[in-house]
């Protein structure tokens, strides 16, 4: 009688939220540096410039600083593919419940990219661009701001109710255009409805 066959080994899909989160604790020791980065029109590489500066300034010694990268385009946020980080449902949770969402929280809906850099992917499901409001936005970006070095902060093509708050506590402002004509019609009426 022959042998049964070996078994095929199993083979299990990784869940997402096994993903590697920060090691750190938050202790809100931090004072960051916030970058937002928005890009004029579709296709000036805006995800792709956000994503790099932030994985510069995390290799900017040896030590390094500690460093966020927020996808704050809840529709079309690219920077967990251009990572490889998958998206978890834990974005979601935080978003709809910023009030009660402390720092421990908000570090733990991060991931971790080589150890260095740490990302707030986009939601797993495309979500309208109002489901945060401004107090909603401050909340974020001022336990991000408390527990980073540096933030940066990928923002949607679409300026949203929230995007003032963004701006305003803004320290550098991107804005990522080509030269054409609808990158300099843009920016110019960007210009106009800041004013």
């Amino acid at each position: 009688e022959p042998a049964p066959a070996p078994a095929a080994p199993a083979v299990q899909a990784v869940p997402t939220d096994e993903a590697p989160s920060p090691t750190f604790k938050a202790k809100g020791d931090r004072q960051g540096v916030l970058l937002p980065v928005h890009g004029m029109s579709g296709g000036t590489g805006s995800s792709t410039f956000a994503v790099n500066l932030a994985w510069e300034l995390a290799n900017a010694d040896k030590d390094g600083p500690r460093v966020c990268l927020l996808d704050l385009d809840f529709q079309y946020g690219s920077v967990s593919t251009y990572l490889d980080l998958p998206r978890r449902e834990a974005v979601y949770e935080m978003l709809s419940n910023t009030a009660g969402m402390d720092a421990d929280t908000f570090v733990q809906s991060l991931l971790t990219f080589n150890e260095k850099l740490n990302v707030l992917t986009a939601p797993a499901d495309m979500l309208p661009l109002d489901i945060v409001s401004s107090d909603d936005i401050n909340r974020i970006l001022e336990i991000a701001r408390a527990n980073f070095d540096f933030v940066v902060i990928d923002m949607p093509g679409t300026i949203a109710q929230w995007t003032e708050a963004v701006l305003s506590h803004a320290h550098v402002y991107f804005a990522l255009m080509e030269l054409d004509m609808r990158s300099a019609q843009n920016t110019l009426r960007l210009k106009r409805a800041l004013q």
